[in-house]
Parts: C-alpha cells; sequence; structure tokens
C-alpha cells in the first residue's frame, strides 16, 4: 500500500476529520490543530470540509476525500463539456475536447503530484462560471449573469488563489 503523495491530502482529510468530531461554523468555529489553534474564520476557507462532511456515513475519512475528489473531477469535466458545447454548438466535438483535458496534466497535476486538493477540488468553477457567462452572452438573459455572479462567490469560500489567479481575469476579458 502506497498512501498518496502531496501535503494537502493530509491536511484536507485532517481538516473533515476534525470537522466531523467537533462540528462548528466557520464564524463561531474553533480549530483544535497546530497546538492550540485558532478562530476558524481566520483558517484557511473550508467549504470543501464541510460538503465532504455527508460522504463520512458511507465512507471512511481518507475514501470519502478520494469520492470527493473525483466527484469534483466530474463536475469540471461535466461542465466543460457544457461550455465546449454552448461555444462550438457541437455536441461531439465537445465531447472529445472535455475527453481531451480530462488527459491534461493541468487538471490532474494538482492531485496526484502537488497533492493541492482544494486546488483540484476548486477547479470546476472556471467551466461552471465561463458556461454561465457564455449562455449570458448568447441569451442576453441577465439571469445568467447573476448566476455566474453566484458561482464565482461561492468559489471565494472555496479557495480564493484560483479565483483570482483564472476565474476573475478570464471572466473580466470575456466582458470586454
Amino acid at each position: 500500500y502506497r498512501p498518496i503523495l502531496g501535503v494537502d491530502f493530509y491536511n484536507t482529510a485532517s481538516y473533515v476529520g476534525s470537522l466531523s468530531r467537533d462540528f462548528a461554523f466557520r464564524f463561531n468555529g474553533w480549530k483544535y490543530n497546530w497546538w492550540g489553534g485558532m478562530p476558524m474564520h481566520l483558517d484557511y476557507p473550508s467549504l470543501h470540509a464541510y460538503l465532504n462532511l455527508p460522504l463520512l456515513s458511507f465512507f471512511s475519512l481518507p475514501q470519502a476525500v478520494q469520492f470527493y475528489m473525483l466527484f469534483t473531477c466530474f463536475l469540471f469535466l461535466f461542465f466543460s463539456y457544457l461550455l465546449f458545447t454552448e461555444i462550438g454548438k457541437d455536441r461531439v466535438l465537445a465531447a472529445i475536447l472535455a475527453l481531451a483535458s480530462s488527459f491534461s496534466i493541468a487538471l490532474y497535476g494538482a492531485l496526484v503530484w502537488g497533492g493541492s486538493l482544494p486546488y483540484f477540488a476548486t477547479q470546476f468553477f472556471l467551466p461552471l462560471t465561463l458556461w454561465c457567462l457564455v449562455k449570458f452572452f448568447n441569451t442576453k438573459n441577465v439571469r445568467w449573469f447573476f448566476l455566474s455572479s453566484l458561482f464565482l462567490g461561492i468559489s471565494f469560500f472555496v479557495l480564493p488563489q484560483v479565483v483570482l489567479c483564472f476565474l476573475i481575469r478570464i471572466s473580466f476579458f470575456l466582458l470586454l
């Protein structure tokens, strides 16, 4: 048996385990790790840990984290397919492009080599937000724009680095 590489697998699993033992919300919680702890609202964004909690009733802690990562990978590929379909209007080409993106090191590199699980799990917000923006441009329905803004805001609670590095820049260039 060989464990998963990367320090964030341990951090993600320990964060989910800590929340399962001592459940608290971010605004009133206390993280007891690291020799004393700190308020949870000052800690790393933890929406992924909260979304992992229901899986603990079906799987062990490492299995729940692994299943959640596979689920977010599926979401990335699904929303990539929807984005490619909306842009190109060709479902076969969209399926080929989504399948090709599943073999990209940019998708799975953070999972298997870098071990950056929060980054890996947050990637699905990129095609989701862009799909909503493209739907807004194609239909001129303002609901799609607000939905894109909502998903952009939710992704801040997951991992702000992905939002600041990719989502805001790409969304800004699309709006120009």
